[in-house]
């Protein structure tokens, strides 16, 4: 008796194995690709998914291959069914639940760089899902060495980068046998280290009435926004509007007014030299020429940088003048203020640098503002002054 019940717990091991082998390919784009091996040489085999958001069914099959498109669903549970003559139907699958959550991380880098008496740190922040683990980084094609800080991962580094662009690429290993790799672009001026084109510094935002909207047949968000007395910029950024310019009918929108916190950048605009001043950490890291508004047209007074573009369309009037025009006089990059109505932005006329000509916004060579809208972010304080004095290298306490 005692050796058949032996027999019997561990007959299921071995008679009954897995039936079907699910290996995970790739998760991307809302697309779940996956092979299934089977144990048996089946007459028809059949793969759906159960999700949160129902049942789905492959899109595409080839070669043994399933693409599944799914929705919003944090996980899918993977039915297989196959029959063959010899063992007549078969269901058993492993895995059966797939963790979706954790394949469509996706990891984000922070980049702060601290300025010493002996030089510049950089610190870089690297996230990673709970399941991931990283098996190498490399800074413009050399490994650097980091070390794991609540859950993320973090390197300094105390070197000089040359101005411009640099590299930073990630490898994960991922739950599944998975592997992916991400690069993340960073840019240096005058030593200090940061994302290039920057992420938007922490901010409030002050709900204003009727603080929700839907967009009615016809309308565009600008003129929403003027609707409801908000910055085009607001409404961008609270209901992170990746295209302003296709914003379709029935979509659901916050209205309010952002207030941003303080941060290490500060752009100091002098009307009285046409001059302006670029500060990390109240260090002045550069200063170059502009053009200003005619008369009084540029006021004084503080801004942010509320949203950026690259090649921007003019709206003048009713017009609409595309990027690399001659009647396009916003040159290459267009970074819009806080006070809708100004702006800093590259220029088609060069030879106008320096002069006071515009309707109020600041101009400035075209590789000067590229250079500023890479290393700007939005939400970078912008101080416009008319005083008789240089920049000061320090900007504590100046211009408060």
């Amino acid at each position: 008796m005692k050796n058949t019940l032996l027999l019997f717990l561990i007959f299921p091991v071995f008679a009954l194995p897995f039936a079907h082998h699910v290996k995970i390919l790739g998760y991307d784009g809302g697309v779940l690709r996956l092979s299934v091996e089977t144990l048996y040489n089946p007459d028809w085999i059949r793969v759906i998914l159960m999700t949160q958001t129902g049942v789905v069914f492959p899109e595409r099959e080839a070669s043994g291959i399933y693409e599944f498109r799914i929705g919003r669903s944090d996980y899918a549970l993977v039915s297989v069914q196959g029959f063959s003559k010899e063992y007549g139907p078969l269901s058993s699958t492993n895995p059966m639940y797939i963790d979706l959550k954790s394949l469509s991380f996706k990891p984000s880098v922070s980049v702060v760089s601290d300025i010493k008496k002996d030089g510049i740190y950089e610190y870089i922040l690297i996230t990673k899902d709970e399941k991931w683990t990283i098996s190498k980084i490399t800074l413009d094609g050399r490994n650097i060495k980091w070390f794991d800080w609540l859950g993320k991962a973090l390197t300094v580094l105390k070197e000089r980068f040359s101005d411009g662009v640099h590299k930073l690429t990630v490898n994960y290993r991922l739950p599944y046998g998975l592997r992916k790799s991400f690069t993340f672009k960073l840019f240096s001026f005058k030593g200090v280290l940061v994302l290039y084109r920057g992420k938007t510094y922490p901010y409030r935002v002050d709900y204003v009435k009727p603080y929700t909207y839907i967009v009615q047949p016809g309308e565009t968000l600008w003129e929403i926004a003027k609707r409801f007395n908000v910055r085009l910029g607001d409404l961008i950024l609270i209901n992170d509007i990746k295209d302003p310019d296709r914003v379709r009918s029935g979509t659901f929108l916050r209205i309010g007014k952002v207030v941003f916190d303080e941060n290490p950048t500060t752009i100091v605009i002098n009307l009285f030299t046409a001059r302006m001043g670029v500060y990390y950490e109240n260090k002045l890291l550069a200063v170059y020429p502009v053009a200003l508004g005619r008369s009084d047209s540029t006021p004084p007074g503080d801004y942010w940088i509320l949203r950026k573009v690259v090649n921007p369309t003019l709206y003048w009037y009713g017009e609409i003048i595309p990027p690399d025009t001659p009647l396009n006089g916003l040159g290459t990059r267009y970074l819009q203020l806080s006070q809708p109505q100004y702006a800093i932005h590259g220029t088609s006329k060069p030879w106008e640098i320096g002069k006071r000509i515009s309707h109020g916004c600041i101009r400035m060579f075209n590789h000067d503002v590229e250079t500023l809208d890479a290393f700007a972010p939005i939400g970078t304080n912008v101080i416009v002054i008319k005083e008789n004095e240089r920049f000061p290298k320090k900007l504590e306490g100046v211009f408060r």
